[in-house]
This record gives C-alpha cells, structure tokens and sequence, in this order.
C-alpha cells in the first residue's frame, strides 16, 4: 500500500480516537460534577452532543452511577431527558419502570400523568431486565 494511503488512514484513525476519547471526558466530567453537585443538565447536555447510536449507553451508564450512589433524586431529569429523546427503547422503558418500583414516592413526585402517557410503554419495560 503506498505511504500517503496509509498516512491518511492513520490521521483519520487518529482523529476517530481524538473525538471519542475527547465525547467520553466530556460526559465523565459532567458526571462527575452531577454526583457532586446534583446539577445535572450539563450532563444531560454532553450526552445528547453525542451522536444518537451512543447517547442510550451514555445514558445508562451515568443513571447507573447516580442510582448505584443513591443519587436518586439527581437520576430522575436524567431519566426523563432518556425517555423523552429514546421513548421506545428497552433502556429507557427499564429506568423508567427502575424509578416506578423502587422509588414509587419520588416516581409519584416527578413524573406526572401526561409524560407517563407519552413516554412510559409497560409492554415494553415487562420485557426488559438490567441492561434492556
């Protein structure tokens, strides 16, 4: 293969590596500062900068962190931001009921009737387990 194919190849790896290594601190650093803070809009915010076919790991991954840290509260706009934008996937149907049983009372709180009706799809979460 001639050299200049090859640099080429090498700079378009390179920069595929820059940009992922670069998305992920992002969304580490916002994470990060959510379960410090609470805040979690920025975080909310790097994940949805993501392209779509990362955004529901991303996703899952921080709920994870700040349910697994009793971050609860702080999980529950994150949840919601994940079943607005990905409403028919497992992941987000496995939160949404997460939230529901475990924590029916803050559940009660946050998630009114009309985003439930829009959002929430029973047949699909009595499908998933952990991971979706």
């Amino acid at each position: 293969m001639d050299s200049s194919i090859l640099a080429i190849i090498g700079v378009i790896v390179g920069a595929i590596v820059f940009y992922r290594l670069l998305s992920g601190n992002t969304s580490n650093r916002e994470l990060a500062s959510a379960l410090k803070t609470g805040e979690t809009q920025p975080l909310i915010d790097s994940i949805l900068a993501l392209r779509p076919q990362l955004q529901g790991d991303a996703f899952h991954k921080a709920i994870g962190r700040l349910w697994n840290g009793y971050q609860r509260e702080a999980a529950v706009p994150v949840i919601k931001a994940l079943a607005t934008t990905h409403t028919e996937t497992r992941i987000a149907q496995y939160w949404l009921d997460q939230l529901q049983k475990v924590e029916p009372e803050l559940a009660e709180e946050t998630l009114d009737g009309d985003f439930l009706k829009e959002n929430y799809r029973p047949q699909i979460a009595a499908k998933c387990g952990q991971f979706g």
